[in-house]
C-alpha cells in the first residue's frame, strides 16, 4: 500500500531528496495532492530536510536511498565518504521517528526512458543530476511495488511504456 509519504535519498557529496505525498497530513492542509518535489543539497542541510520530513511524517513515512557498497576499488571510484554518513543520518532519523525503511536501491543512473518518465511526470530537475537520481529510485520502487498512482500510471501508459 502506498504510504500516505514517500521519502528517496540519493546520498553523497552532493544529496538528492525525492519527496512524494500521497494523503493529507492530518494535523493541517497540504493543499493540491499529489505532490512531488525533489532538489539536492550539500550534507547540512540535506540532512536537515531529512530530519524535517521525519519529523513531521513519522511512521506515516516510507524512506528508502541507494546502496553504497565499499569494495575493493571503492577508493578509485570517490574518495569521499559522504554517502555513508548520509545513509546512517537516514537510519539513525529512521528508527527516532518511526519512519518505514525500504530496501536499499542498486546504485543507477537515470536511463534515457527513465529521463523520458520523469519528464512526462514533471519529476525531472534540470542540471541537478541527484535530484533526477532520487527521483528515478522513487519510480523504480513505485513501479516494482506496484504503487505507481493512477495519474502517473496514466501518463507512463501515454509514453507507452
Amino acid at each position: 500500500m502506498l504510504p500516505p509519504a514517500l521519502l528517496w535519498v540519493d546520498p553523497g557529496l552532493m544529496t538528492g531528496l525525492a519527496f512524494y505525498q500521497s494523503q493529507r497530513h492530518p494535523n493541517w492542509d497540504t493543499g493540491v495532492l499529489p505532490r512531488f518535489n525533489a532538489d539536492e543539497f550539500p550534507f547540512w542541510p540535506a540532512c536537515k530536510k531529512i530530519e524535517n520530513v521525519c519529523a513531521i511524517w513519522g511512521n506515516r513515512l516510507a524512506m528508502g536511498w541507494e546502496r553504497f557498497a565499499i569494495n575493493a576499488t571503492t577508493h578509485k571510484k570517490t574518495p569521499q565518504p559522504d554517502a555513508l554518513h548520509v545513509i546512517g543520518v537516514c537510519r539513525f532519523l529512521a528508527a527516532r521517528y518511526e519512519c518505514r525503511v525500504l530496501p536499499d536501491a542498486q546504485q543507477a543512473t537515470p536511463s534515457k526512458l527513465e529521463q523520458e518518465q520523469l519528464k512526462a511526470l514533471g519529476w525531472w530537475v534540470r542540471g541537478k543530476d541527484d535530484a533526477q537520481s532520487a527521483a528515478a529510485h522513487m519510480l523504480r520502487y513505485l513501479n516494482q511495488a506496484n504503487e505507481l498512482p493512477p495519474k502517473e500510471r496514466e501518463i507512463l501508459a501515454a509514453l507507452g511504456r
